[in-house]
């Protein structure tokens, strides 16, 4: 299973998100969530007495346990940030692994299980973390939508933290991964680090923001290289495109080619691109535009 309320959301490489699934109370069903949460805590006190463990509260008063296993030397994560790690959950209970995870990268966003979004912020780069979570802040009582986790079950995880990104690093690394896997050599922009091959050399002037220019184009996706868009010799005014295109055509001079490689902070950030009802750009999205510079419009 994945650990998530939401659907993941991939950016080329896989994002798991830690997700929640509901399902209806009868309507004659009462359920006390604070009693839940008394019997919850009263277990995890006894576990942890039981096996001798140190452990410390968290400061934010949700009352929430976990050990430092290893002591991290860089950052702390913030909400947003993508987390490079290993992990494991378990049940409290019987010991079974639910859930397992090598060399993942996750968002530390309002979508996670609240234990996870209360506790990884205490973990630092390079270090280690067991989590004890009471329901509440798992899954409820509700379980699994698959069935591996029961209802009001108390779940432990064993993280492992060894990097943290913005989400324009996380997509740069992505950017870096294609042109190594697909042995492309790309150059790197002076301005905001973007990256771009000239794949024609031009004879021409270079273009400027101000200009007007024709352009033969075809952009896709990064994640998954589903052209999104095609066009020949189309009309534009450079300044009224996305940030990526003011910053790399530049690059390209007249009757040239030029490949670029665009974080979606420089074209179309957290928002999704739809057209005649379809996704077409989701949110995140890194964008690959090769793109020939037919003629700059006087």
């Amino acid at each position: 299973m994945t650990l998530s309320r939401l659907k993941p959301v991939l950016l080329g490489l896989s994002i798991i998100l830690l997700a929640f699934t509901t399902s209806c109370l009868k309507s004659d069903d009462v359920f006390d969530s604070a009693a839940q949460y008394t019997k919850d805590q009263e277990i995890i006190s006894q576990y942890i007495a039981d096996n001798g463990l140190t452990v410390q509260t968290d400061t934010s008063g949700h009352g929430l346990k976990y050990t430092m296993v290893k002591e991290g030397t860089g950052d702390s994560p913030k909400l947003n940030d993508i987390l490079f790690l290993n992990y494991k959950g378990t049940l409290l209970s019987n010991g079974k692994v639910f859930d397992e995870q090598d060399s993942a990268f996750l968002q530390l966003s309002p979508n996670l299980i609240g234990g996870w979004q209360v506790l990884v912020p205490y973990l630092k780069e390079g270090g280690g973390m067991t989590m004890y979570l009471p329901s509440f802040y798992g899954y409820g009582h509700y379980g699994s939508g698959d069935g591996s986790i029961p209802a009001d079950a108390i779940l432990i995880f064993n993280i492992e933290l060894h990097g943290i990104f913005t989400q324009f690093e996380f997509e740069q690394y992505q950017i870096e991964r294609y042109l190594e896997n697909n042995d492309l050599t790309a150059m790197t922009d002076t301005v905001k680090g973007l990256k771009y091959i000239i794949t024609k050399e031009g004879t021409g002037d270079h273009p400027v923001p101000s200009d007007k220019i024709k352009v033969d184009y075809s952009g896709r996706l990064l994640a998954n290289d589903e052209e999104f868009e095609k066009n020949e010799n189309i009309e534009y005014t450079l300044s009224s495109l996305i940030e990526g295109w003011e910053i790399l055509m530049p690059y390209v001079k007249e009757g040239g080619s030029i490949t670029m490689f665009i974080p979606s902070k420089y074209a179309y950030g957290t928002n999704s691109v739809v057209r005649n009802g379809v996704v077409k750009i989701p949110p995140n999205s890194t964008l690959i535009f090769e793109v020939t510079l037919n003629r700059i419009v006087d």
